[in-house]
C-alpha cells in the first residue's frame, strides 16, 4: 500500500446547504444526512454559508484502487497514526 501525501490545506465544514459550493473545485466531498449538511473541500474553497469550519487539515491518499472486499486497511492505517497521536477524518471514494 502507498501513501500519497496531498499539498493542499483542507478544511471540514458544517453547511446550511449545498447552493454555494463551487462544484468546480478538485477536491469537493459532501455529505448529507437528515441533520446536516457536511463539506470536505481546499481551505479557499469554504463557502460562505458555512456555520462551522475545521480548518488546518492535511490530505493523504492510498494510491491505487483497493478492491471492496479488503479488510483492515483503514484499521492498520488508524492504528499508525493514532501511534503518532495524529486524528483522522476518513473519506472514502469509490
Amino acid at each position: 500500500m502507498k501513501l500519497e501525501v496531498l499539498k493542499q490545506e483542507f478544511c471540514v465544514c458544517k453547511l446550511a446547504d449545498f447552493s454555494q459550493v463551487n462544484w468546480e473545485e478538485p477536491f469537493v466531498f459532501p455529505a448529507k444526512t437528515d441533520q446536516e449538511y457536511s463539506l470536505v473541500c481546499e481551505g479557499h474553497a469554504v463557502p460562505e454559508n458555512a456555520v462551522q469550519i475545521e480548518r488546518g487539515w492535511k490530505g493523504m491518499r492510498i494510491a491505487g484502487q483497493l478492491a471492496f472486499s479488503m479488510v483492515g486497511v483503514l484499521a492498520d492505517l488508524a492504528s499508525v497514526l493514532a501511534q503518532e497521536r495524529i486524528s483522522i477524518f476518513v473519506v472514502s471514494t469509490y
